[in-house]
């Protein structure tokens, strides 16, 4: 989460990454991203993170602000789509904007958000959307861990 105590662990070298290319998974609040957001995606590259934004199909703060999200990616930051957006699990602006983040080449990776097992039964839904295969297009890095997977 970008708070007030990411600074902190940033320069303490207190990130969890994953991958050669060091991706930081970060979340912002849903209702308004941190004023010191571009500060932040500037310090971690500088040490060497790729900063990667969960879910920003979710945060109301884009919903109406394609520009802003724009301004994120031209930062160099990732986005990471949470898979039940695309089949409405988190209501119709949701699915309207993660089609837009499809729509604009802007999706990196995919995740679940998976909670519970019970989230397992929507999972066929997307399976058989359109919008998996729409997904299936994208160069997502996903993909790479399968391929650096069977490497060894």
């Amino acid at each position: 989460m970008v708070d007030e105590l990411f600074l902190d662990l940033l320069q303490g070298g207190q990130l969890l990454n994953f991958g050669r290319q060091r991706y930081v998974l970060i979340e912002i609040g849903w209702d308004a991203a941190p004023a010191y957001l571009d500060t932040i995606l500037f310090q971690m590259q500088i040490k060497g993170y790729q900063p990667l934004l969960a879910h920003p199909e979710r945060y109301v703060c884009y919903h109406n602000n394609l520009k802003a999200l724009a301004k994120l990616r031209d930062m160099g930051c990732l986005f990471q789509l949470n898979w039940g957006s695309m089949i409405g699990q988190y209501g119709q602006p949701v699915k309207k904007q993660a089609q837009h983040l499809i729509d604009n080449k802007w999706v990196d990776f995919v995740g679940s958000d998976l909670h519970s097992a019970t989230d397992l039964t929507m999972f066929q839904t997307f399976l058989d959307s359109s919008a998996y295969k729409q997904l299936n297009r994208l160069p997502l890095r996903n993909k790479s861990f399968i391929a650096d997977n069977q490497l060894h």
